[in-house]
């Protein structure tokens, strides 16, 4: 939609699309996605605690007052440059005047939940609580060819089996959107894992599925195909579908 428009940024970048949003407030801005927003960071030096915390927090003061678009401040447990505390206190001063932003505290992420939202590891995180709260305000997910009807198969969430989970089902949708090599697997217990842009796409997403899983992985979709049948049928030693896929 190219009269509609929505701010994202990562640690810096968040806090210059907030910027950007309380001080120009763009035409067609709708909604703006601070992930990991702030600046000053030194996790090798003081970890989760920026030397820049009182400044901040008056930019926020400011930004808050002015803006008028729905924000969401996306952050990590574990973010080793800005603590939820210290995020949770900028939002605070933020929020202050009115702003009516929301903040979303994600678990724990590697060694530095800071880099949680530019792994597509991460995707299975944060991407339920954006699609929800983009939702909320009207902005909802689709995708430009989903008309296609030769595409139809592997664009429907609803058959891909076994997951219930928001989490799984938003991997579901970062797969499609993803550069290829890409490959999503999912298991007996309904857990998932997923890969793109990666030649061992496939190998990647098996792995990610059998760290969370209890059951037996097996691949859902390859690059454009779905190919659970395949799947089930090479591992079953037979050419025939298991029943009910």
């Amino acid at each position: 939609d190219p009269n509609r428009m929505i701010l994202a940024g990562q640690s810096a970048g968040g806090m210059v699309s907030v910027f950007t949003a309380g001080t120009r407030n763009p035409q067609g801005l709708v909604a703006v996605l601070a992930f990991a927003a702030g600046r000053g960071g030194g996790p090798d030096i003081n970890p989760g605690i920026p030397c820049a915390i009182e400044p901040i927090a008056r930019v926020m003061d400011m930004l808050g007052k002015n803006i008028h678009v729905p924000v969401l401040f996306n952050y990590s447990e574990n973010d080793l440059f800005f603590s939820p505390k210290i995020s949770r206190g900028w939002f605070d001063r933020f929020n202050a005047n009115g702003a009516g932003a929301e903040y979303a505290l994600q678990p724990a992420f590697g060694k530095d939940g800071h880099y949680l939202f530019g792994d597509t590891l991460g995707v299975r995180y944060w991407l339920p609580t954006v699609e929800s709260f983009l939702a909320r305000h009207g902005v909802v997910f689709a995708r430009l060819d989903q008309t296609d009807p030769e595409r139809q198969p592997l664009l429907a969430l609803d058959r891909v089996p076994n997951i219930k989970s928001d989490a799984c089902k938003g991997l579901y949708r970062a797969f499609l959107e993803s550069p290829g090599p890409r490959a999503y697997a999912v298991s007996d217990d309904g857990r998932c894992g997923f890969a793109g842009g990666l030649n061992d796409a496939k190998d990647v997403a098996m792995k990610q599925c059998g760290n969370v899983a209890k059951g037996g992985c097996k691949l859902y979709a390859v690059d454009e195909s779905v190919i659970w049948k395949e799947s089930i049928a090479g591992q079953a030693g037979t050419a025939t579908p298991a029943a009910g896929h």
